[in-house]
């Protein structure tokens, strides 16, 4: 059985082809619910069908969760795929508040016209069975570039790649505070009040950690400036290296 529109649109529902009665070369194959949705407005052309009749017969009688938004999508879909095969007309009328409707005398059956053949259909499908038909052969040489990439990155590792490098910097032992030592890049930076107090407040030393503070003199001699102050517990067997560091980082205005 095929639906003829407005004259000009030819629809199978057995297989979804649609196609322009003048022109069986073109054929535009639609998926599984467009077919339903445009089915269910066909054997209903007269009436007014509410979406929620739609979505019933096209997704809750199959086991589907409806979908408003993919109502819509799909309706868009029928309507472009009828106007680029050159059907000028609006076929499915939204009615406002109501739902939609196929207008009767703008449908016919009939199994007379010509309809493409199989050969034909596939033929419209050719350049999605081309890279079907190819995409074995491109999977083989993704798989060869990422084995060449791989195999280069063992051989020539990035920089950096073997751990993250920090800028070194020399530091040098200030003083105490309690019976932790106070790490400085300036030696001359003195351990004051405020420098103490800073830290009790957020970094307190429970005797077994060491401080590593970076400064500006105007925090530690005035009422503002910047400082970064970090407590780490010192790894045994080695003076050099630090674990566990809690970051203390305060901007004074």
């Amino acid at each position: 059985m095929i639906y003829i529109i407005q004259h000009v649109i030819a629809f199978r529902p057995e297989d979804g082809a649609v196609w322009n009665v003048t022109n069986t070369d073109n054929v535009v194959t639609l998926t599984t619910l467009p077919v339903r949705i445009l089915c269910h407005l066909l054997e209903n052309q007269g009436c007014i069908i509410d979406r929620e009749g739609i979505l019933k017969h096209v997704w809750d009688d199959y086991g589907l969760v409806p979908s408003s938004n993919s109502l819509n999508q799909h309706i868009s879909q029928i309507r472009r795929t009828f106007s680029e095969l050159g059907c000028e007309c609006e076929v499915i009328q939204t009615i406002p508040k109501k739902g939609l409707l196929i207008a009767s005398d703008s449908v016919t059956i009939n199994d007379s016209p010509p309809a493409p053949t199989s050969e034909k259909l596939s033929s419209a499908g050719h350049s999605s069975s081309k890279i079907k038909k190819h995409s074995p052969e491109w999977l083989v040489l993704y798989g060869i570039l990422l084995l060449v990439i791989f195999t280069a990155l063992l051989v020539f590792p990035l920089p950096g790649a073997q751990g993250i490098k920090f800028p070194q910097q020399n530091l040098v032992l200030a003083g105490k505070i309690g019976q932790c030592p106070v790490y400085m890049a300036d030696k001359s930076t003195p351990i004051n009040e405020k420098l103490i107090g800073v830290v009790n407040q957020y970094a307190k030393c429970s005797g077994d950690e060491v401080y590593v503070l970076f400064t500006d003199n105007v925090f530690l001699s005035h009422a503002n400036g910047r400082v970064f102050l970090s407590r780490c517990a010192q790894v045994k067997g080695g003076s050099a290296v630090f674990s566990n560091c809690k970051g203390v980082y305060l901007r004074e205005r």
